[in-house]
């Protein structure tokens, strides 16, 4: 018998959740290797349920990231999740939610993107998404969404570039440092001025990378960099990235 874990929510809009699980059931149907697949989904009152697949000794990549993992781990786990996004994209499927509690990994390391709540497919001949209201995670959210409340592709691009900048810093996206202005700033703003002023190396948390490696952490800088800009025109796809 198949292993599972249950996730309940009771919210107010049933044909929200409803919709939104049905969206989930579309990504395991669609087979990417990289998602934690949807077994089943359930509703009954104001309860609604979606049933995932078991992934055995399992833990978030929030949970790795400051216990510290080393940059080849870091490397592949950035890899399989962009991989993971970009058969979503393919598929018309945007994630809305992408985010270090949502990556899971085995004992391996190995990824699985996991929970589709807030996941929607969209029709070839649209771009986005009108929201009735905003969801997904302070720190992740794409800023255009914020602010239109269009759920486009390129905002999963953006969680991910958060991401990405997660996995160099060890900092949470909420945090705050102070810069050389003995001034607090944001963690994703000093990462892009580091990251543009060659200071780079001053806000990478974990142990220092050499030879080949060091190119490896400016190039996946230079994404996050991309990935996290302001407009979603100016960010990559996921094709690109990977």
């Amino acid at each position: 018998m198949s292993e599972v874990v249950q996730k309940l929510a009771q919210i107010n809009q049933s044909s929200r959740v409803e919709e939104s699980i049905d969206q989930s059931c579309t990504v395991a149907r669609r087979s990417c290797d990289d998602c934690a697949a949807v077994m089943r989904r359930s509703w009954g009152g104001s309860w609604r349920s979606a049933v995932y697949e078991y992934i055995w000794n399992n833990t978030t990549l929030f949970k790795h990231i400051h216990p510290q993992l080393s940059w080849e781990n870091r490397l592949n786990i950035a890899a399989e999740a962009a991989v993971a996004l970009k058969e979503m994209h393919s598929s018309n499927i945007i994630h809305g939610n992408i985010k270090s509690t949502n990556i899971l990994l085995d004992q391996n390391y190995s990824v699985k993107i996991y929970d589709f709540g807030t996941s929607v497919l969209i029709s070839p001949e649209h771009s986005h998404l009108v929201a009735t209201e905003i969801e997904g995670t302070l720190g992740y959210i794409d800023p255009e969404y914020l602010t239109t409340g269009k759920l486009t592709i390129e905002s999963d691009v953006y969680s991910f570039g958060v991401v990405l900048v997660e996995l160099l810093t060890e900092k949470k996206p909420t945090s705050y440092v102070i810069n050389e202005f003995e001034e607090p700033i944001n963690i994703i703003p000093h990462f892009i001025s580091s990251a543009k002023g060659g200071t780079l190396s001053q806000i990478i948390s974990f142990e220092a990378p050499r030879g080949d490696e060091i190119k490896q952490v400016k190039t996946v800088a230079d994404i996050a960099m991309k990935c996290v800009d302001q407009s979603k025109r100016k960010r990559p796809t996921m094709s690109e990235v990977v």
